[in-house]
């Protein structure tokens, strides 16, 4: 009897295979957004709305919230190119999702989950080291399983 109820709440993915497969990554939505912060600042960005009915989120719980400094012209013409350093650094040590970028007249805020924090956590420690980085940062963590910090997002 017991079998049967394994059988019946068994998941129905195996994360470990589904990691490795296409997917890992949903076809990307990306929606183009232009914000007025507070001070009453325009920002713009974009957000993957292919995420927002991801069925994996709760193997990715770690929001990582990347603020990179981009010190006037020369980083931001740069945006693409930072944000794919990120992206490529990141996926060389785990599953990096890239929900969103905002950029404002000095910084460009990049919001990612990640499946596993040590991990990220060490990277970004390397990345930080490395004289040949293309911009100046820092990071948030936080755990994050249902993926709430972004429903917002999700809906501009």
């Amino acid at each position: 009897m017991m079998g049967f109820f394994d059988s019946f709440f068994k998941e129905k993915y195996n994360w470990e295979e589904v990691k490795y497969s296409e997917q890992a990554y949903p076809i990307n939505s990306i929606s183009l957004i232009t914000i007025k912060t507070e001070n009453v600042e325009l920002t713009t960005g974009w957000i993957d709305k292919g995420y927002e009915h991801y069925s994996f989120k709760k193997y990715c719980p770690y929001n990582f919230l990347i603020l990179v400094n981009l010190n006037g012209r020369e980083n931001a013409a740069n945006m693409q190119a930072i944000e794919d350093y990120f992206a490529d650094k990141l996926r060389e040590v785990c599953i990096a999702h890239m929900l969103a970028r905002v950029v404002s007249k000095d910084n460009m805020s990049i919001e990612l989950y990640l499946d596993d924090q040590e991990a990220g956590l060490n990277q970004l420690k390397v990345m930080q080291e490395d004289a040949d980085k293309p911009a100046s940062f820092e990071w948030e963590v936080l755990y994050d399983p249902k993926w709430k910090l972004v429903k917002g997002l999700m809906h501009l």
